[in-house]
């Protein structure tokens, strides 16, 4: 179910596909629904999904982009990179959007996303 979900949110929240940075991303998903299935199994009835797929989507393509491995050098992403912080900035507006984080989170969020790029790399 949560995989299905990440996968439609990401469809949904970008303007240009990119499988490449599509299959980074869900790879990394897949291992944390694996990690996590006792954890989900246990979420009640009616449970809000969404808000938890676009924490998860956040989640991994914040620390895949600020890994270092999607660099040129400190602080300029190669292509996937770009791709992967677009991810980023989509999936927190949708939640900005959606009520899930507030204007200063948000803020807060692209903030950190900014400086974890320019520190890096």
């Amino acid at each position: 179910m949560c995989r299905e979900l990440a996968i439609n949110t990401l469809e949904r929240t970008q303007n240009s596909r990119w499988p490449s940075c599509e299959s980074i991303i869900m790879a990394e998903v897949d291992k944390s629904i694996a990690a996590s299935k006792k954890d989900f199994e246990s979420f009640p009835p009616g449970y809000n999904y969404e808000e938890l797929v676009l924490n998860v989507l956040w989640d991994v393509a914040y620390n895949l982009v600020t890994s270092g491995t999607y660099h040129v050098y400190a602080g300029v992403l190669n292509f996937i990179g770009e791709q992967l912080k677009s991810v980023c900035c989509s999936v927190a507006k949708e939640a900005k959007d959606k009520g899930y984080l507030t204007e200063e989170y948000y803020k807060i969020a692209m903030s950190n996303l900014s400086y974890g790029i320019k520190t890096v790399g």
